[in-house]
């Protein structure tokens, strides 16, 4: 019996979250395209994200029969073992012969035969105790840290955090929430719109129900939202109702200057850009240039081309000559209020994690604050349940910049009310102004989990109404060095002005090719031309010097326009991995991930490799010195097929025709019954392909059989 492929799919995914530290939901997105059944599809998802969710519950288990940790077995043995035992515990519907059987077989595939009785013996004592709570088998002296992070599925050290600052009882209601499949939400960017697109999604299989905190959000079920044509046209996004609230709360008006920082993936820049309208100005940076190529197909796809990108690392001062009127920091953290939907965080996540994120959230957040026009908002926000990266983040802050003040909670509560679902917008309403409790949203996954304090995170500039003497007389010497500037700028313009009027109204492109930035910019300045970045590439070239330019060097060119360059990010430096067996599908996606691309692609016939995979590649595995994106790859087209000559079946009895052509290995694909006289009736009186041509056991064969 061949292996299922909802079963495969999710091994393989499996597999490479533990080697390749790959997120879950990523790899399955890119692994589950249009050619995977729904069905498939969904128990895929469900084995997958099983799997990592209930991790430690499961090697709790399976280490009672193999006495030594999964981890400690080879990578394909301890993910077949996990898959088999999720599916005894918690997939009823699915027998349990099958599941024994398939991870026997996963483990064969993965070419690791020598433990398939390893795991088929564990898997058959598992299943004789499958329906036996996993309480009875905890040790009795056990701490309480201890028991409910194996029965729930958590780490040790995470589980005593909570515990301490939750409670048992909210500490076990987060547990729980971390292991229950979250509802898939979309944001709905055209309301009026509503009824037409819930209509369609609801066509095309799905079942669609209403958002639990806003208006414009909707869940769905029953199949992928990204298949239909609804979101290809950019009329929706799959994005948690928490996080649609973020870009809310900062009340952004029609032209204002807006600065997402942490833009990537770029769920919550379009509501930003919408909000400012055609006269504002949306920025969209990120520190990570692969995450940005994945922010402007988001953009492409919502037909949201204008907004600028910027890779950008925001733990130095900005580099911005401008103030922002909004200013969103949604700052990378440790991922502890998403677990329910990355599983997998919460066993790569370590106590020590926390400081550092707490040390770059605050230098995020203080230049963001620096970068603040008066009178303007910002708002912090993470996914995380730990104080490290939300309230003493943002007392940190306040310390480094003082002049910054909070927005008080009934003014966000006149934010969000036009937004929010009926139910909701009464339960905000029926709350007293004064009431400080009031959840704020600290941080957007732990919305229904939890409550933060009154240390929210939306913060806003106020003006200075008034100065010291030494504030004033610092101000004066500002304002004269600045005139004396313009002064000087002015000056220098008319004079250059004055040359290029003598001269004529062109001049002769230089070729800027292979200088620096700064010395690319003074030389066209220096001509009355100006110098637009349009990309930056990696290429052998030095960091900022011109790769490219446009219009080309010695083009007559009139006085103003300006050069548009590609500056140099300096040679690509990537780790290129091991190709080698995985199949040409996931070779694209692995390389993906790691800025890179399949280039030309050859194959061969080569025993030993299944059809598709990858048997070599260029450059060779490890490469850190990249000039090209482009990885070469050799696949596979499998042993190579028998080839015979069509042998003379005519005369011939037909089962003796057809137990030949059986025994060298081909097959008959037709019969045709023609009338003849009765003593040849059952002999085969023609063949397809004619006999001596070259056939093997692709080829399709035909025979007129007399009747």
């Amino acid at each position: 019996m061949p292996i299922s492929g909802a079963r495969r799919i999710a091994f393989d995914v499996l597999l490479r979250v533990e080697s390749e530290g790959a997120f879950a939901s990523d790899l399955l997105h890119a692994e589950l395209d249009a050619s995977v059944k729904p069905a498939d599809a969904a128990l895929a998802t469900e084995l997958t994200l099983g799997v990592l969710r209930w991790r430690r519950l499961l090697d709790f288990l399976l280490e009672r029969h193999t006495k030594k940790p999964p981890d400690r077995f080879d990578a394909a043995v301890g993910i077949s073992l996990r898959l088999g035992l999720y599916q005894l515990r918690f997939l009823g519907r699915v027998p349990a012969r099958a599941a024994v059987h398939e991870s026997v077989e996963l483990v064969k595939r993965a070419r690791k035969s020598s433990a398939a009785g390893l795991v088929n013996a564990v898997l058959r004592r598992c299943s004789e105790e499958s329906a036996q709570p996993a309480e009875r088998w905890v040790a009795p002296g056990a701490s309480a840290a201890d028991r409910l992070g194996i029965l729930h599925s958590h780490p040790t050290w995470l589980v005593e955090r909570w515990l301490s600052r939750f409670g048992e009882a909210r500490a076990i209601a987060i547990l729980d929430a971390h292991n229950r499949t979250p509802r898939l939400s979309c944001a709905l960017y055209d309301v009026p719109r509503r009824a037409q697109l819930i209509a369609s999604l609801e066509g095309s299989g799905l079942v669609v129900e209403p958002g639990l905190l806003l208006d414009s959000a909707f869940s769905v079920s029953g199949g992928s939202p990204a298949r239909t044509q609804a979101f290809q046209e950019g009329l929706f996004s799959v994005q948690d109702e928490a996080s649609q609230m973020i870009p809310l709360l900062l009340a952004t008006n029609t032209g204002d200057r807006v600065l997402d920082l942490c833009a990537a993936p770029g769920g919550k820049t379009p509501p930003l850009f919408r909000a400012a309208g055609k006269s504002g100005l949306v920025v969209a940076a990120d520190r990570h240039a692969h995450r940005l190529r994945a922010l402007r197909a988001q953009f492409h796809r919502l037909s949201l081309d204008r907004i600028p990108t910027l890779v950008l690392d925001a733990s130095r001062p900005l580099p911005f000559a401008t103030r922002f009127d909004r200013i969103l920091v949604d700052a990378p953290c440790s991922g502890t209020g998403t677990l329910a939907r990355h599983p997998e965080i919460r066993w790569r996540l370590r106590p020590e994690n926390l400081g550092g994120l707490h040390d770059l959230q605050t230098s995020l957040l203080v230049n963001a604050l620096h970068t603040l026009a008066p009178s303007g908002r910002l708002v912090y926000a993470t996914c995380s349940l730990e104080p490290e990266e939300n309230e003493e983040v943002v007392l940190a802050a306040l310390r480094l910049v003082p002049q910054v003040r909070r927005v008080p909670p009934a003014e966000l509560e006149r934010t969000l009310a036009p937004h929010l679902a009926s139910g909701i917008a009464a339960f905000l309403a029926s709350i007293p102004p004064t009431d400080s409790s009031l959840p704020l949203l600290s941080w957007p996954s732990a919305w229904r989990n939890t409550r933060p304090s009154d240390n929210n995170s939306i913060l806003c500039r106020d003006r200075i109404m008034w100065m010291t003497l030494r504030d004033r007389l610092h101000w004066l010497f500002r304002m004269a060095l600045m005139l004396f500037i313009l002064t000087s700028v002015a000056f220098l313009s008319a004079l250059t002005a004055i040359r290029f009027a003598i001269q004529g109204r062109e001049v002769a492109m230089p070729d800027v090719v292979g200088r620096k930035a700064g010395d690319a910019q003074l030389t066209l300045r220096s001509r009355g031309l100006g110098m637009i970045v349009e990309d930056r590439v990696y290429n052998p070239l030095p960091v900022d010097q011109v790769v490219r330019q446009s219009p080309p060097p010695n083009l007559r060119v009139k006085i103003g326009q300006y050069a548009h360059v590609v500056l140099s990010l300096g040679p690509q430096k990537v780790s290129i991995p091991s190709l080698d067996g995985i199949s040409l599908r996931m070779a694209r996606i692995q390389l993906l991930r790691g800025g890179m691309q399949v280039g030309e692609v050859s194959s061969a016939y080569l025993p030993g490799y299944p059809p598709d995979a990858v048997i070599d590649q260029d450059p060779r595995p490890g490469t850190t010195d990249v000039s090209s994106p482009h990885e070469d790859v050799l696949v596979s087209l499998g042993p190579r097929p028998l080839s015979y000559a069509m042998p003379d079946f005519v005369g011939l009895p037909l089962g003796e025709a057809e137990a030949r052509i059986n025994s060298a290995g081909l097959k008959v694909n037709k019969l045709n019954l023609t009338p003849e006289p009765e003593p040849l009736h059952g002999t085969v009186v023609a063949e397809m392909p004619p006999r001596g041509a070259r056939v093997d056991s692709a080829t399709p064969i035909e025979l007129n059989v007399a009747e």
